[in-house]
């Protein structure tokens, strides 16, 4: 048969680059400082340089970036795809909060100690709000300067003030809450120590128990995989790699893009470097489904604890009580 050659050809151009420092951002891109002057040396005529000197990188390169990548929507997918940083801290949240919240007042006020139970609660949640929102407040301050972050993440330094100030006044709200409702704490300490142990002397502590820690329980596992699943859903992408055109004439214009791109007619494409990804879905409404899906999951499992309770008491309440002979 005939020998099919393919012969390639390549020009090298060379150009003067301009060498700047840089701060890493967004893990592969690199930023330079504000005022780093962008572009080539001027041209000095007459041992007289151009006025105004080189264009800067915040006029040029960071508004440049801001437009492409720094929309409310990249931002979001962003702050989600963040969310794998603190796995390990939302899963501790998830064990130590319904241990702390739910199971250490329930032992302490079948010990005749409901008050000081109901008053370590309500203190820890009003201190911690109030720490957690003054971090995010100190965060916000720190990264500020940040020129990664004012530039990419402008977002997260709203939504960080936003919540810090929320959770300050919720911490503060609570605390004196505490302090001016005090008798109506400690009627509720009675009334709570009063329940647990008429449950502890029917013999119910332990269905109960058992019951309240499995829902606590699936709620957390609930919310672990909903957030892997809003994760994996955010970073859902197919790739837009566009072929390039080796060489064209007129008659070719008509023809489809991937006919144009192949070096030989039925052989490979010759792509470019001007791939991106292209996301599925949309941040804001993705985030807003994915909240009332989770929501309506957390919604059945405690309805399906509450029925479980209620059928427990309601047995207790009206089988009647079993005599020695039997």
């Amino acid at each position: 048969g005939a020998d099919l050659k393919i012969s390639f050809s390549q020009a090298a151009r060379l150009q003067e680059v301009h060498i700047y420092p840089t701060q890493p951002a967004l893990g592969r891109f690199c930023l330079p400082a504000p005022e780093t002057e962008i572009g080539l040396s001027p041209v000095v005529v007459a041992g007289v340089a151009p006025a105004g000197g080189l264009p800067r990188a915040k006029d040029t390169v960071l508004p440049a970036l801001r437009e492409a990548v720094g929309s409310a929507d990249d931002e979001l997918r962003r702050a989600v795809g963040g969310l794998q940083q603190v796995w390990w801290t939302l899963a501790s949240c998830v064990v130590l909060v319904p241990l702390v919240a739910g199971a250490l007042p329930t032992v302490l006020a079948s010990h005749r100690a409901a008050l000081p139970a109901v008053w370590t609660l309500v203190v820890s949640v009003g201190i911690g709000s109030f720490g957690l929102g003054a971090h995010l407040l100190v965060y916000r301050f720190l990264c500020s300067s940040d020129v990664g972050v004012s530039t990419l993440n402008s977002l997260q330094l709203g939504l960080a003030l936003l919540f810090g100030v929320c959770l300050i006044a919720v911490g503060v709200v609570l605390l004196l809450f505490g302090l001016v409702l005090h008798d109506e704490l400690r009627w509720a300490a009675a009334c709570a120590e009063a329940a647990v142990t008429t449950v502890r002397a029917e013999g119910l502590a332990a269905p109960l128990g058992l019951i309240s820690l499995s829902v606590a329980a699936a709620q957390g596992f609930i919310s672990l995989g909903g957030v892997f699943l809003l994760e994996c859903a955010a970073s859902s992408a197919w790739l837009d790699w566009p072929a390039e055109l080796p060489a064209t004439t007129e008659r070719d214009s008509e023809a489809p893009m991937d006919e144009l791109a192949e070096v030989v007619p039925g052989g490979p494409l010759v792509r470019g470097l001007r791939r991106h990804p292209v996301f599925r879905w949309q941040m804001l409404p993705l985030i807003l489904l994915w909240v009332s899906v989770l929501r309506i999951a957390l919604g059945f499992v405690a309805a399906l604890g509450r029925g479980l309770v209620a059928y427990i008491v309601t047995r207790w309440y009206f089988s009647e009580p079993l005599t020695a002979a039997a």
